[in-house]
């Protein structure tokens, strides 16, 4: 595992669940919710990868290859917190206040 991965999986692992929680104690469900936790996912990446220093070798005035990176690694980061999500539903159900 590389150090992007690793920043991204301790960030993913605790600031998604509540993300998630804090969705559902809004109400928003179904393919709203989804895309919301997506896009924190790739909020997430993007964070990850740039404090690792991993956004040199992409050259920005073609963004495909920086775009697709940053989808496969958000697949993975979305998957995760969905696992952890709904692991420990109720411990992060408290900390996110809606238990």
């Amino acid at each position: 595992m590389d150090t992007t991965q690793t920043i991204a999986l301790a960030i993913a692992g605790v600031v998604l669940p509540v993300v998630q929680e804090k969705i559902a104690g809004a109400k928003i469900e179904g393919p709203p919710a989804v895309w919301l936790n997506f896009a924190a996912a790739v909020a997430i990446a993007i964070t990850a990868t740039a404090l690792s220093g991993g956004l040199g070798p992409y050259d920005l005035s073609d963004p495909t290859a920086f775009v697709a990176a940053m989808l496969g690694k958000a697949a993975g980061i979305f998957a995760l917190s969905q696992i952890v999500f709904h692991s420990a539903q109720p411990v992060v159900a408290k900390i996110g206040g809606t238990a």
